[in-house]
């Protein structure tokens, strides 16, 4: 089964950047959860990341990484602990999702609220979402990501991406410090 490096975040923590940025350094695949759904189920979403059938999508995504990632050994997924329902409430992810995931590390991206919605406005033209929506969504992520990790038995990494942290402790961890 393929193992997973989970990097994970609220929308506009920069989850991509530091993935691609990962990804370049020790060539492994770097994909979102998001992407695989939508390649597996052609359902997109709207800007204001609001998510319907949010346990259809976890499987589809479990589907999805055994399809078109079963050759990987190892794999770099962005995705959440958190998502946001149609009415704008915030559903923690199941926990058998992340079983299946096989995840051996998990990478919080962190950020400022406002530099959080200053990022969401600017790459989605979207800023419908308060502020103090974004503070409890990111506080609830970084929650339930404590949570896996403390029940799946993985190490969590916090990564605050405001700070341009180098990327070599991360990297560090992944060659050394977790067992792939």
């Amino acid at each position: 089964m393929t193992n997973t490096i989970f990097i994970t975040g609220i929308h506009g923590t920069g989850k991509t950047t530091l993935g691609n940025k990962v990804s370049e350094q020790l060539s492994y695949s770097f994909d979102s959860a998001s992407n695989i759904i939508k390649r597996m189920t052609e359902i997109n979403w709207d800007s204001e990341k609001k998510v319907d059938n949010i346990d259809k999508n976890q499987n589809t995504l479990i589907d999805g990484i055994k399809h078109f990632y079963s050759n990987n050994e190892t794999i770099l997924l962005d995705g959440h602990f958190t998502l946001l329902d149609k009415k704008k409430q915030i559903t923690k992810l199941p926990t058998q999702t992340f079983e299946n995931l096989n995840i051996k590390l998990i990478i919080v991206c962190i950020a400022n609220p406002q530099t959080i919605l200053m990022r969401l406005a600017k790459r989605d033209m979207n800023n419908n979402i308060a502020l103090d929506t974004i503070a409890e969504f990111q506080e609830a992520e970084i929650n339930h990501a404590k949570f896996i990790a403390k029940y799946l038995g993985i190490p969590i990494i916090f990564f605050e991406t405001e700070k341009e942290q180098p990327i070599n402790f991360i990297i560090n961890q992944i060659n050394g410090g977790i067992k792939l």
